[in-house]
């Protein structure tokens, strides 16, 4: 899979992979963000903000009283996010900066309402480091976690025959990375936010449809998280019957986009989480 890894070395956070997953879901985005407990006036922390594009939001909803604080550990990303937002109303109200989230969290000021990190933990080496520091900077009794991510075992192709969704799914069960990248850290993070001292207060789950005919923009989004699959490290081989699936029956411009039935799904889950 070209151009999946960044300047800094993470998977799936290149500037070409990011704009193109908030492109075709910007109808969503905006849903999305409206329905977080974001307020005028709060002050957040959104931890791995890539080029900006969810902090951009965020500011929006914060308003003149409040303000967004965004780190990312890529200088490249953190450059395109800050000429995002030069010479707009947004700039006095969203302050981007590098940082390692790994390492550098806990030198932030301990002031923040919302801490953000949107598809971020399931990057990191250890997300209970960055989890034990995020308490330490939310106000207490009052600051909210809002954790997104997402589980690449919940998404659904139509049409696919039973043993290829088969195989997919025995692949996703074996709980293994794509070069560090959790692909199903959507799911199974509940556990981990209780064992680190946050209560689940709401989960919210946020679908996107896709259906034929398929623009570009969505055969490479499609195309590119079923070669995800393929890249999950096993023991076990994969089947011809698998990789020809994901070069040409999914490869942009394959028989699934081509099919007048196909249909694909992916779900993100948010979840609204409070200090303990």
């Amino acid at each position: 899979m070209p151009n999946r890894v960044n300047s800094k070395g993470s998977v799936f956070s290149t500037s070409d992979w990011l704009n193109n997953h908030f492109s075709i879901k910007s109808h969503g985005r905006f849903r999305h963000i409206s329905a977080l407990p974001i307020r005028f006036g709060d002050n957040v922390l959104d931890l791995g903000c890539a080029n900006g594009a969810w902090s951009r939001l965020m500011a929006e909803r914060v308003g003149a009283a409040g303000h967004v604080d965004a780190v990312d550990h890529d200088a490249v990303l953190i450059d395109e996010a800050r000429n995002s937002v030069r010479d707009s109303h947004l700039g006095n109200r969203l302050t981007f900066s590098v940082a390692d989230i790994s390492n550098e969290v806990s030198e932030f000021e301990p002031r923040y309402s919302i801490v953000s990190a949107f598809n971020v933990l399931s990057l990191v080496p250890d997300a209970s480091l960055v989890l034990k520091a995020i308490r330490k900077l939310l106000l207490p009794r009052a600051g909210l976690l809002i954790l997104k991510d997402s589980a690449i075992s919940t998404d659904f192709y139509w049409p696919i025959s039973s043993d290829i969704a088969c195989e997919i799914r025995k692949r996703l069960e074996l709980g293994e990375t794509i070069d560090g990248y959790d692909p199903n850290f959507g799911l199974g993070c509940r556990n981990l936010l209780l064992e680190n001292g946050f209560s689940i207060d709401e989960v919210m789950l946020h679908s996107y449809a896709f259906m034929h005919p398929f623009s570009m923009e969505e055969q490479k989004y499609i195309s590119s998280n079923a070669k995800m699959i393929e890249s999950i490290s096993s023991a076990d081989c994969i089947s011809a019957d698998l990789t020809e699936w994901i070069s040409s029956n999914m490869g942009e411009g394959g028989f699934f986009f081509r099919n007048s039935e196909s249909i694909y799904t992916t779900t993100e889950f948010t979840y609204i989480c409070s200090i303990i």
